[in-house]
């Protein structure tokens, strides 16, 4: 709490659109729900091309129904971005790093900063403006 200012207001955040860097947790539940729905529709649309009958001893059967098609499930979100619910494949992402900064009467600006990319070599992967400044000083 020593560096913490106290004057800060978070006003300004009602105002901002939160993307998947502010609320990771909600964009991924969000496409879990997203996925879990077309695919449970995908069902339904082939029981009834088929003229099947849910019957109760059908239900664990659609279970393990919908836990193959989701584990192959790739889609793109409403959003336009790719999502692969494979955890176990991995997919090739790049990511900004940004920070946020606190401005007097409650403005504030989300600055990149840096950023990830795993297709440049393993000692570049991550990168850092060389122009942030540190609390402490001058970046190392």
């Amino acid at each position: 709490m020593n560096h913490c200012s106290f004057n800060i207001t978070l006003e300004w955040l009602s105002q901002q659109i939160f993307d998947m860097v502010l609320s990771e947790e909600g964009y991924n539940l969000y496409n879990a729900v997203y996925a879990v729905a077309h695919t449970y529709h995908e069902i339904i649309l082939q029981q009834i091309e088929s003229q099947q009958i849910a019957e109760l001893k059908g239900l664990s059967h659609d279970c393990h129904q919908m836990a193959s098609l989701l584990k192959n499930r790739v889609f793109t979100n409403p959003i336009g971005e790719l999502v692969n619910m494979n955890l176990r494949e991995k997919l090739c992402a790049e990511y900004d790093i940004c920070n946020i900064w606190n401005f007097p009467q409650g403005f504030g600006l989300k600055v990149k900063i840096g950023g990830y990319s795993p297709y440049f070599p393993q000692s570049q992967q991550l990168h850092i403006s060389e122009d942030l400044e540190w609390t402490m000083g001058a970046a190392p």
